[in-house]
């Protein structure tokens, strides 16, 4: 029961966008519809808390700890912040930076059936790749073509274009692995990764090139070895300078000019004046609130009181209509006026300019999941959250070189995890990435699936366990 209400929550979680936002069949409230799941969840965990859970190497134990210490870190934040605070702002702080975690927890305690649930995830990837690729192919593309707008290139993700770069990382990274795996011919790998980056390409995050690009070249790198990485280097090469052409050629073209790639050359001639820009200058302020205020760096400003996504919801998203959920939490807590502490007005509002630079907001807002805990709850419990995502990094790469050896056909799922924990950890920096559940959801279903995998026993390990069973049987006969 508990493996069919997690997969159903997936398919309906992971589309629902695509038919609130851009078919508009459903309503916007089914947005929030990951926080009753984490309630359930939640609830049950408490409940029983002592209930078995799965065996593995110590991560579990690793992030049910970091799960406690970053609950404790909240809590005390709140009690020397309860003056200043917004509580819902707190409690979406909370749950924004948590449900990842709790859901890997929930599946490694109720989740019986492994194998089968695994099986189910295989398939489940392959059902949102297919789905969102006829969205693009067949609704988005030809609405690109008609206003120009790269905006519309966002599957099934509605008006939320960036956070669907996450889906084609773990798309391309599966599908890469799968070929891999199956041997297959080189024009093969190469179609199908070239329907992956020309979808990505056309969605206009140019913020997140480098991050995806590194994020390649890292899977790449562990599938294929160093030696496709020195190939691979001039290829890249070549392939940057072959776009670039095009793009000069091709620059009177209004939708050409629209996705605006050009303007990364302006970005690496001049790189030390966009450290002028909000994106960096977030990180003096943090430092000028923990000298002029000592106590935060151990309480921090309070959660949902500074920087993070819930006081971006609650100060600036219940104002802008038809993206977010500003207006529904607006609705819901019967919120009339924005609200800013006098340490976001200090350090944040009055101090960083937000100005379109290259067509975007990305490299002027403050915005960073690096910097949402550590400016909110203090030191300890952002270096957790930190700490946390760089451990599903090394973990990741740990389990895919096992299930090399062990369980290859499970590789796809394998570099996926690797391909998307980079991917999710660098976009860190540009946005509120680690509380955006459409983000982290499938980050940590994945992560639970891959290390499922690689502590389950191969089939010749099991054959060979039989054997020693039956034997015994044997003797004791």
């Amino acid at each position: 029961m508990f493996d069919r209400l997690i997969l159903f929550f997936f398919y309906f979680f992971m589309l629902s966008k695509f038919f609130s936002e851009n078919v508009k069949i459903l309503p916007k409230y089914i947005d929030l519809i990951n926080f009753p799941l984490f309630a359930f969840l939640f609830t049950t965990l408490v409940v029983s808390f002592k209930k078995k859970s799965q065996q593995d190497g110590g991560e579990t134990r690793f992030i049910l700890y970091s799960f406690g210490i970053f609950s404790i870190c909240t809590i005390i934040s709140i009690l020397f912040s309860t003056s200043s605070i917004l509580f819902p702002a707190s409690i979406l702080f909370y749950v924004g930076l948590i449900e990842g975690p709790v859901l890997y927890i929930s599946l490694n305690k109720y989740v019986r059936k492994t194998e089968k649930m695994i099986s189910n995830l295989n398939k489940y990837f392959i059902v949102l790749l297919i789905f969102n690729l006829a969205i693009v192919f067949l609704i988005n593309l030809p609405e690109f073509a008609i206003t120009g707008n790269p905006d519309k290139i966002s599957g099934a993700y509605g008006n939320n274009q960036n956070q669907f770069s996450t889906l084609l990382l773990i798309n391309g990274a599966y599908l890469l692995g799968y070929n891999f795996m199956k041997k297959s011919r080189t024009s093969v790998v190469i179609i199908t990764q070239l329907v992956i980056f020309i979808v990505f390409y056309l969605s206009q995050f140019r913020a997140a090139t480098p991050f995806f690009l590194v994020s390649y070249f890292i899977i790449i790198g562990i599938l294929y070895g160093k030696r496709i990485l020195y190939r691979l280097i001039p290829i890249a090469t070549i392939g940057a300078i072959l776009i670039a052409s095009i793009l000069y050629l091709t620059e009177s073209d209004e939708r050409v000019k629209g996705l605006r790639y050009e303007e990364w050359g302006d970005l690496i001639s001049h790189p030390l004046d966009f450290l002028y820009l909000g994106k960096f200058q977030i990180y003096g302020s943090v430092i000028d609130m923990y000298k002029d205020y000592p106590e935060t760096i151990l309480t921090g400003a309070g959660p949902g009181n500074f920087l993070s996504r819930a006081n971006f919801t609650f100060n600036y998203e219940i104002n802008v209509k038809g993206k977010g959920v500003g207006e529904i939490i607006k609705d819901i807590f019967d919120i009339k006026y924005s609200y800013y502490s006098d340490l976001h007005y200090k350090y944040v509002k009055n101090r960083i300019a937000q100005e379109i630079i290259f067509g975007t907001y990305q490299l002027s807002n403050p915005a960073t999941s690096y910097l949402s805990a550590l400016s909110e709850i203090g030191i300890i419990g952002g270096m957790t959250i930190i700490t946390l995502y760089i451990f599903l990094i090394i973990k990741s790469i740990k389990f895919f070189r096992i299930i090399r050896e062990k369980n290859p056909q499970y590789i796809p799922l394998a570099i996926a995890l690797v391909g998307i924990t980079t991917y999710v950890f660098q976009l860190a920096f540009l946005e509120y990435y680690w509380e955006m559940a459409r983000v982290t959801l499938p980050v940590w279903l994945l992560f639970w699936a891959v290390k499922t995998i690689a502590y389950s026993k191969s089939e010749e390990e099991q054959e060979d366990a039989n054997n020693v069973s039956q034997n015994n049987n044997l003797l004791n006969q």
